[in-house]
């Protein structure tokens, strides 16, 4: 079946596009039925919404809170692994983003976003070896990808 694909007239925020994109690789591969994507997009665009918001400090429960209702019917969802793990790295708890930021990076090993942020979890926890091979990963990641761009 082909999908024709129709460009807005003006730009969409960057967590409906994600949404529809979602909503479309999702369906399609079969892992969602198509009455289960409204509450994962919902509460994928509410959380990306909390963490661009202008009280992001304030909002951020609010962004842990959806992301975690992500992945409790999700669990391995990449995408909300790695948004909670960057999200609790920016709260100081280390320990918890590495545990979500490692499944992101089983999950979507060419992530190289993954990687960066799995890099600043280890540095913080004192693990400085891990955090030079997260590292490493994601400078290659990031060189295969340019390799790629004309």
């Amino acid at each position: 079946m082909v999908r024709k694909v129709v460009l807005p007239a003006r730009p969409i925020p960057l967590a409906a596009a994600f949404c529809g994109f979602m909503a479309f690789a999702l369906t399609t591969s079969g892992q969602v039925a198509p009455d289960r994507l409204a509450d994962l997009e919902g509460a994928i665009t509410a959380a990306e919404g909390a963490l661009r918001d202008g009280d992001l400090l304030g909002r951020q429960d609010d962004a842990l809170i959806e992301l975690q209702a992500v992945l409790n019917s999700r669990p391995e969802f990449a995408d909300a692994r790695y948004l909670l793990g960057k999200t609790l790295l920016s709260r100081d708890a280390a320990e918890a983003a590495a545990t979500h930021l490692e499944a992101a990076a089983r999950l979507a090993p060419d992530e190289a976003n993954i990687h960066y942020q799995l890099a600043r979890a280890y540095e913080q926890l004192g693990r400085p070896e891990l955090a030079r091979q997260e590292l490493a990963t994601y400078q290659q990641l990031k060189e295969k990808r340019r390799a790629k761009t004309p």
